[in-house]
């Protein structure tokens, strides 16, 4: 976590205000500004969120293409042939349908429990 300081000028009183800029992380930037005084008569800090182009880490891994992911040729091309594209698309799946299709394997199911446990999401297999 990283604090800086940025200079803005008040349109309302024409002085110069500092506002430190807190960046938590690469994902969560955000910027905290000291408000004018509140109707108790003092200031309040409010912040504000940016999340322009901001994925989340998880939702970032379930959309990333499966050739792009470190896993085996034989994972990524029963994914291929039963038709997924990324780990989200499979999660997503009935994952009863998908063990009749005809390219399942119980060594890509186990690959893929592998996958999730090791980010932690092996939650997101529907039971």
């Amino acid at each position: 976590m990283t604090v800086s300081e940025n200079r803005k000028i008040s349109n309302n009183t024409g002085r110069i205000d500092w506002l430190p800029t807190l960046c938590v992380g690469a994902f969560l930037p955000c910027v905290v500004g000291l408000c004018g005084p509140s109707e108790a008569g003092d200031r309040s800090t409010r912040a504000f969120f940016m999340e322009e182009n901001l994925q989340d880490p998880v939702s970032e891994f379930l959309n990333m293409a499966i050739t792009d992911l470190a896993v085996s040729e034989g994972f990524m091309l029963r994914s291929k042939l039963m038709g997924f594209s990324t780990i989200g698309e499979i999660v997503k799946a009935n994952l009863v349908e998908v063990s009749a299709k005809e390219d399942y394997s119980q060594r890509w199911y186990f690959e893929l429990v592998s996958i999730l446990d090791r980010r932690g999401l092996l939650h997101l297999i529907s039971r």
